[in-house]
């Protein structure tokens, strides 16, 4: 990871590798007798991944060795795939199969075993899939959800 001046994060250095992840951190101008930007590069190349690239702006920021760290740290907040947790219920249960749909927030409440106080969280349903039921006729639907950003 270098800190080069250059008119913007577009001009940092690149690699050829098709498989990295790549994170440009950049300051404004440090002063007149220097128009340029600081730019500070973290990249891994390892991860077996696409390319994805990440551009942060700190203004303030005028040390870089500072900029390469937040360029680290910003790289590291990215550093892995996003898994979004699935939920399984029973289709002929409350709230039964087709009173909710993709897009809906829901509160999830469990008390069980594990929780015996219960817990309850807000998400955000993206993703339905339905299983036809079996000689039971127990129809379960998969619920991929990701956190709400508010509670229901």
């Amino acid at each position: 990871m270098t800190a080069v001046p250059c008119a913007d994060c577009a001009s940092a250095p690149r690699t050829s590798a098709g498989r990295a992840r790549r994170t440009c951190g950049s300051t404004a101008p440090t002063s007149s007798a220097t128009p340029g930007q600081l730019v500070a590069v973290a990249e891994d190349p390892g991860t077996g991944r696409p390319l994805t690239e990440t551009e942060v702006s700190y203004v303030h920021l005028t040390d870089a060795a500072l900029l390469r760290s937040q360029a680290r740290s910003a790289l590291a907040a990215v550093s892995a795939p996003v898994v979004l947790p699935e939920l399984t219920v029973h289709a002929d249960r409350e709230p039964v199969l087709g009173s909710y749909q993709v897009g809906d927030d829901a509160l999830v409440v469990i008390k069980d075993v594990f929780f015996p106080e219960g817990t309850r969280f807000g998400v955000r349903i993206t993703g339905i899939e339905v299983t036809p039921g079996n000689d039971a006729g127990e129809e379960q639907v998969q619920l991929t959800v990701t956190p709400a950003t508010s509670t229901p």
